[in-house]
């Protein structure tokens, strides 16, 4: 069987963390529900999360969430962000955005890049 490549510049974990994040500077809480979690996987340069609506490719977010260590949760992070894509989940009924960071203070980039080395990637 062939594997597909991924074509992705910095490698991804999975994880399983809540996070906040604002549209237009309006909070949306995406909290853990079902068996699905809001943040499905995370890189140096972005995250999937979930949602129960979709959200435009472009569209602009603040983002704030939390790394979480085997000994330790890092300080929240705040972040900015373009939705890369907007998949729909109907089995679920939410759907997936692929968010690509435009900006990250350079510490929190560096949390990610030790919990990515850490933990085993897709």
């Amino acid at each position: 069987m062939a594997h597909k490549k991924d074509n992705r510049k910095v490698k991804r974990v999975p994880v399983g963390y809540d996070l906040l994040y604002k549209v237009d500077g309006q909070p949306e809480v995406h909290l853990k529900y079902g068996r699905c979690t809001s943040m499905f996987d995370l890189s140096e340069g972005g995250m999937a999360i979930y949602t129960e609506r979709p959200l435009a490719v472009g569209t602009e977010l603040d983002i704030t969430f939390h790394v979480i260590f085997k000994d330790r949760q890092s300080p929240p992070m705040e972040a900015k962000g373009r939705v890369a894509y907007c998949a729909p989940l109907p089995k679920e009924k939410t759907y997936r955005l692929g968010v690509e960071f435009t900006h990250i203070l350079p510490k929190d980039r560096e949390e990610i890049t030790s919990l990515v080395k850490t933990k085993p990637t897709f």
